[in-house]
């Protein structure tokens, strides 16, 4: 996620756009969907490139990593995949690999010889795919499959995965794919709830440190919601913890400050978290929302 910063700073925080905001800065994130949780963050210039952020394979293993079309690297992929992990991450347009085997609509489609997948996507627009491609880098082959699914671009959205047909058929890697929403919802409560936002100085070192700041507040808030949840045994919505928990961080703070237990505080907090930060409807989202794919709630009691 991405935001500007006085033009003064354009030399430190270089942006992508230079005329219309010439200093920006870019939270790259690497969020757990096991936990619920950040576990990586770093900020950089937002003109950097975005690749270098993405975890080391080596650690992706027994994981499954989803990420966006800025990310994607067939190097990378592969080292992914040779090192036990997973992956399903969206293609620009810029990916264009031979489709060796296709199957539209369920169904397997006869190739006579292998075609470009721009051009077979031009060929069956609208139509879902799962494919068989290979890319030919430096005299190597490297052999995926890509998910087509019919959007609001012409072009579809495209996912390369590493995931086997059986048992991740089309329809689940597309819903498991869904799932990256959740680092989208994420930035959008630490701009709202944080106040992470373009700040009024042109010292790097004091936007650097108000950056920080406004993410260890986030990260603090998301633990508060998930202490509740451990404790009480109930889903709670850590959107409604960032809304109004800031007051509860306060009186910790003022307690720590004056040197006194922060125990009664705390169980005073997670109380009042219990009762008004309650989800809405964890039964309905285990049937439409994100818990669909079979997780469970962070901190729930079977």
């Amino acid at each position: 996620s991405s935001f500007a910063l006085k033009k003064a700073l354009s030399e430190v925080f270089s942006g992508r756009f230079t005329t219309v905001e010439p200093a920006a800065v870019e939270v790259h994130a690497t969020y757990s969907g096991f936990s619920d949780e950040v576990s990586a963050v770093e900020i950089a210039a937002d003109s950097e490139e975005e690749r270098q952020f993405l975890p080391e394979a080596s650690t992706l293993a027994g994981r499954l990593l989803l990420a966006d079309r800025g990310y994607p690297s067939i190097e990378y992929l592969d080292e992914v995949r040779e090192d036990g992990g997973s992956f399903i991450m969206r293609l620009s347009r810029s990916h264009d690999p031979w489709v060796r085997a296709a199957w539209l609509d369920g169904k397997r489609f006869p190739l006579r010889k292998p075609v470009r997948l721009s051009q077979f996507i031009a060929q069956h627009t609208g139509r879902r795919m799962d494919l068989d491609v290979e890319y030919q880098r430096r005299k190597r082959a490297f052999a995926f499959r890509v998910v087509v699914l019919p959007g609001n671009e012409a072009s579809m959205t495209r996912l390369c995965t590493n995931l086997p047909r059986t048992p991740f058929s089309l329809d689940l890697v597309s819903r498991l794919y869904r799932f990256r929403w959740q680092v989208e919802l994420l930035f959008k409560e630490w701009k709202s709830y944080a106040n992470l936002h373009k700040f009024n100085t042109a010292n790097e070192h004091i936007v650097a440190g108000l950056i920080w700041a406004s993410l260890c507040a986030a990260v603090l808030k998301r633990f508060l919601a998930h202490a509740a949840q451990l404790i009480g045994g109930k889903p709670i919505s850590t959107r409604r913890v960032a809304m109004c928990a800031g007051h509860i961080i306060d009186e910790l703070v003022a307690t720590l400050l004056a040197s006194a237990s922060i125990a009664a505080v705390f169980r005073d907090g997670i109380a009042f978290l219990l009762a008004n930060a309650r989800r809405a409807n964890p039964k309905r989202d285990r049937k439409t929302g994100r818990l669909r794919s079979g997780l469970i709630v962070v901190g729930e009691r079977p």
